[in-house]
């Protein structure tokens, strides 16, 4: 790719997720562009983790449930992924926990994790 359809790529990009202070490979910007010309089909979509998980304090052995939801949003243009984190201890006790993950490097990696379909 030459420098400018580059540079017009990440104008375009950087309407939606916030590009300054990075660089990229001509691959990321590709794919980059590729999610925000298609935000649409991703804007509202969730997808959750869950399971069990054992740990250790000073009191010995504890389980615990987790959940992390993970949800792509568009607030005010700006394109980014709520990730929401929930434990729930055994001694009943629950704790929640919200990041939002609006680094591009970032939110290309977890849709490709989590929202896009696996090829067979």
């Amino acid at each position: 790719m030459d420098k400018k359809e580059k540079q017009e790529k990440k104008r375009f990009i950087n309407e939606s997720i916030d590009l300054s202070n990075h660089r990229f490979k001509d691959q990321e910007v590709d794919d980059l562009h590729a999610l925000v010309s298609n935000k649409e089909h991703y804007i509202g979509m969730s997808h959750s983790v869950t399971g069990n998980k054992l740990g250790w304090d000073h009191d010995g052995k504890y389980t615990y449930e987790y959940e992390d939801r993970f949800t792509v949003k568009n607030d005010e243009g700006r394109m980014y992924i709520e990730n929401v984190y929930t434990r729930k201890f055994d001694d009943g006790q629950v704790q929640i926990y919200r990041d939002d993950i609006d680094n591009p490097r970032e939110i290309l990696s977890t849709i490709n994790k989590y929202f896009k379909k696996k090829k067979e």
